[in-house]
């Protein structure tokens, strides 16, 4: 078995409409392609449409908008011709957005496409992908925008986006992160599976036995007991005892840099997921300890981690009867160039990973991966 790493990145500025797009969204994705093509490596970039959708209903009076507007489809076309992927992600406060003074006032109301009525997540889901197919079929006439990722993975409950889904023939989602939790927007704690992928029936989280037209491939997730204090303020103790790795200091330095720029850029204040979230004795309590899943985020994982991650997936339970199997398994990553200073921490992660697996890793796109799924899905889905 061999492990298909897919780099996926939720393209966006800030949750609250807020954001440089040029320093936060544009520049660090140029340079990530440019990392990507110099390691012959693939992203696949989830196009956040509702906030281009915001900056084109204003570019007729706003120059500055129709710039980014402009260089947003130029960015995602170049990378489609460059072999990566682009695919559907939104965030459905961009509904009904306002242009104030400069500022964007979004719909906080509107912040999970699961509790949308579902004409609300028909009209979502058909403009997006008809405006990427639009776009992008006219430099590769065989795209198709059919795979989707809710935008802060809040796709429950889940039954009516999976019906539009299947309505408007997307074939894959990629919303899931087995035993992630948000309060009152999802619970992916009893998900089918954090690595395998798996048919979907009326729900986003289960297995069905029916070989179904959509499929659910879970973003990665480390899942143990966990300590978010101790990786805080001693993280080389954390590292030690959860990975059994020494983290050098360049790693360490880079998410301080990471943290120290994002707390500028997106005060904690204005996160709308913040905001909402119980902060009661059970919460604090799981700051200390506590079972917890670990996206493979390669913007939060430090590099050394990473590595170990990556091996501690052939040991998973789920794939004993697949590891000695000539298989690919696609393994989802996940990450968002609006968080990071630079691409040092994913670069760092792409060497150690040629370094360290040679030909066992190959870097797949999301279509990629689904095709490669259907073609040799008896294997996946057997009991």
């Amino acid at each position: 078995m061999r492990i298909g790493l897919i780099f996926t990145n939720d393209w966006e500025i800030f949750g609250d409409g807020s954001g440089d797009f040029w320093e936060i969204q544009y520049k660090p994705m140029k340079q990530i392609l440019d990392l990507m093509a110099e390691h012959n490596a693939k992203m696949t970039i989830m196009a956040e449409v509702g906030q281009q959708f915001g900056f084109k209903t204003i570019s007729t009076i706003n120059k500055d908008a129709l710039k980014i507007s402009d260089a947003w489809e130029e960015l995602i076309t170049n990378a489609l011709i460059d072999g990566h992927d682009v695919q559907l992600h939104f965030h459905p406060q961009w509904l009904y957005a306002s242009y104030n003074d400069e500022k964007w006032l979004l719909n906080n109301n509107k912040w999970a496409i699961g509790k949308l009525q579902e004409n609300e997540i028909r009209r979502i889901l058909t403009q997006g992908k008809e405006y990427l197919e639009s776009l992008l079929q006219k430099v590769k006439s065989d795209y198709k925008c059919n795979c989707f990722r809710a935008g802060a993975y809040y796709i429950e409950p889940s039954e009516n986006v999976i019906k539009v889904l299947r309505e408007l023939e997307f074939i894959c989602d990629t919303s899931v992160t087995k035993g992630l939790i948000s309060d009152n927007y999802f619970d992916y704690s009893n998900a089918y599976s954090n690595v395998l992928p798996y048919f979907i029936g009326n729900d986003i989280k289960f297995k069905s036995e029916a070989d179904e037209n959509l499929i659910e491939l879970p973003i990665y997730s480390d899942i143990s007991i966990n300590s978010n204090a101790l990786k805080k303020f001693f993280p080389k103790i954390y590292s030690i005892l959860r990975y059994k790795s020494l983290i050098p200091d360049d790693e360490i330095e880079w998410a301080k840099e990471r943290d120290r720029l994002k707390n500028i850029r997106y005060p904690k204040e204005n996160r709308f997921y913040k905001q909402n979230q119980k902060k009661d004795f059970k919460f604090y309590f799981s700051q200390i300890i506590g079972k917890q899943a670990q996206q493979l985020d390669y913007d939060y994982i430090y590099p050394t981690e990473f590595i170990k991650i990556i091996k501690n997936i052939y040991n998973s339970p789920d794939l004993k009867k697949i590891k000695n199997k000539d298989l690919i398994l696609p393994v989802v990553a996940s990450g968002h160039v609006k968080d990071i200073p630079n691409t040092y921490n994913i670069e760092k992660i792409i060497k150690l990973l040629k370094n360290e697996f040679g030909s066992d890793i190959v870097f797949l796109t999301l279509t990629d991966a689904v095709n490669y799924f259907q073609i040799n899905k008896e294997h996946f889905t057997k009991n």
